[in-house]
């Protein structure tokens, strides 16, 4: 009888935290990024198409968009909410982009927002704001690991400490050697994919700057020109 009611209350437990699985944007990113083929994917501004296997009717796994356009599909398909809520939430009439994403994490609109990288979790994301004379607003990206402290890669700055941390995105180019979209001969796909960001903080973990990837030769940009923060979903929809 114990060994029954053991039993069961595992099943429940199992079949409970397979449920909240499925509700994070993590789980539906990671899904979407191992499975999407290489030629079913690409970099694009216009009207996002991002599709799972199996769900509303889709064949394949398909995701032609832009950075923020993955994040806003992603959000939508792990709450459930379309596209008026989700613009009511975010302040836009049509769409949120990458600054939008910084603006209302810093005023934690649905959003707790982090500025120490070792607050960062998987499933939350990271938003960088680009000065206003840029053509991008920025970019946006999803955790996938904890960040990990490294030895300091050129480019060095003196007085920080340098951490790589594991994302998915949706890029007109990967992050390094590692990404899943490097082609060899230092050229890429764009698209979805995954690799490792690079992070710079003073000695507490405060961010201060980043790098496009681990990488020697890309190039540091600083945290006060290109403004980061951390953001983690606590809306309840």
């Amino acid at each position: 009888m114990k060994k029954n009611l053991l039993l069961l209350c595992f099943l429940f437990l199992f079949v409970i935290s397979s449920f909240a699985q499925e509700k994070t944007i993590l789980y539906w990113g990671e899904l979407l990024q191992k499975n999407t083929p290489a030629d079913n994917t690409y970099y694009t501004h216009k009207s996002p198409v991002v599709k799972w296997k199996g769900i509303d009717g889709a064949s394949d796994y398909e995701c032609k968009t832009d950075c923020s356009g993955l994040i806003n599909q992603l959000i939508k398909q792990a709450y459930n909410i379309n596209d008026d809520t989700f613009n009511k939430w975010m302040h836009k009439k049509k769409r949120a982009y990458a600054r939008d994403y910084y603006n209302q994490i810093k005023k934690g609109n649905g959003f707790q927002g982090f500025s120490n990288i070792k607050d960062a979790k998987p499933g939350d994301v990271i938003a960088i704001k680009f000065p206003k004379l840029m053509d991008d607003t920025g970019h946006i990206m999803l955790i996938t690991e904890a960040a990990q402290e490294i030895e300091p890669i050129e480019p060095t700055v003196l007085g920080t400490k340098q951490w790589k941390i594991k994302i998915i995105d949706e890029s007109g180019h990967g992050h390094g050697t590692t990404d899943t979209r490097y082609l060899g001969n230092g050229k890429y796909r764009n698209g979805i994919g995954t690799g490792y960001f690079r992070i710079y903080t003073d000695s507490t973990g405060e961010i201060l700057g980043y790098c496009w990837s681990t990488e020697t030769g890309s190039k540091y940009r600083e945290g006060d020109v290109r403004k980061v923060i951390i953001g983690r979903i606590d809306k309840k929809f």
